[in-house]
């Protein structure tokens, strides 16, 4: 067995390396989600691949779609393509069918067996690119929402977490989300842990697919040292500016500002300061989130957009019906 993590934008910026050093065997990273055009790439995408690549961490990736018809698939792959061009993951392209946020729902959810098509059309399509192809689902989505038994030809990945085994024969198992447990070193915060029983960076390579020469021997990436920091950059503060907003927008954390800057109230800043805004600081821990329950909202719909249960979600909340939550409810998420 090989244990492994996914990862996407969610999980901010990993430490791949302290991830190897506690012995990642292979990383899963979201490329982006639906059609093919900028905005939905996965930010992190090219920084994840890049590291594993760096780093030789096998890894493979997954599309979170949003496709309804058959139709919609094409520019999905698209997506998918643009991105790996360049690269050669030594995992699976997976296709991720679920609902977290309730888009397929709200537009219309496509019929089970429109859904086990779109599947299977993306696994054909990448399939033709040359690439070792799957698909992930839950139980749920297996039994209500698609065919498992048309989509054998490719390779599945689980999700099934807080179990003590997976209850479907598959050949990666997603064994716990962040919300239910899942830790792994160099990731801030809980993040998704998955068990994969193939070798498929064996498999890959041996086939020549993704990108890879026919028989390519499965021998470890050099390690190259990482890019030197940046020289310290200043930021000259602005009316209306604010230190949670400066820290968005070079992609860090107010706290991280408020430490590099000798800042003791980050509420305080006044127009004409000179912020640094690189350097090293303690990564900060993550603060909970909190979701506004809006009309038309289930307990159950709102575990799934944060890939957590509906019973973690009561316990930690104090719900004793969750069946029961109403428009305006703060719930807290982690």
């Amino acid at each position: 067995m090989f244990k492994g993590i996914d990862v996407s934008t969610h999980n901010g910026t990993i430490d791949w390396e302290q991830a190897k050093a506690a012995g990642l065997d292979f990383a899963i990273i979201r490329c982006g989600f639906g059609q093919d055009v900028a905005s939905q790439d996965d930010s992190q995408f090219a920084r994840n691949a890049s590291e594993c690549e760096r780093l030789g961490i096998p890894y493979g990736v997954y599309l979170y779609s949003y496709a309804l018809r058959v139709e919609d698939v094409a520019g999905e792959v698209n997506h998918v393509l643009r991105l790996l061009k360049g690269r050669k993951p030594s995992y699976p392209i997976y296709i991720d069918m679920e609902d977290a946020d309730g888009y397929k729902a709200k537009h219309g959810m496509p019929s089970k067996q429109t859904i086990t098509d779109i599947i299977k059309t993306f696994c054909s399509q990448m399939e033709k690119a040359g690439y070792f192809v799957g698909w992930y689902a839950n139980k749920d989505w297996c039994i209500n929402h698609l065919y498992p038994e048309q989509l054998k030809d490719y390779t599945f990945w689980f999700a099934r977490p807080a179990v003590d085994k997976p209850d479907m024969n598959c050949a990666m198992w997603q064994c716990q989300f962040g919300s239910t447990g899942g830790r792994f070193a160099g990731v801030r915060g809980g993040c998704d842990l998955d068990i994969s029983y193939q070798d498929f960076a064996a498999i890959i390579k041996k086939a020549g697919l993704n990108g890879y020469v026919k028989n390519t021997p499965v021998t470890p990436t050099p390690v190259t040292p990482a890019p030197a920091p940046a020289k310290d950059n200043y930021y000259t503060v602005k009316s209306g500016d604010t230190l949670s907003g400066i820290a968005s927008k070079y992609h860090t954390t107010y706290q991280h500002l408020a430490e590099i800057n000798g800042i003791k109230d980050p509420n305080k800043i006044y127009v004409g300061q000179k912020l640094k805004v690189t350097g090293s600081a303690t990564p900060a821990a993550p603060s909970t989130i909190i979701y506004t329950v809006k009309s038309g909202d289930t307990l159950s719909g709102i575990a799934s957009k944060y890939h957590t249960t509906y019973q973690h979600l009561a316990q930690i909340n104090g719900i004793s019906n969750p069946n029961k939550i109403y428009v305006g409810q703060k719930i807290k998420i982690q």
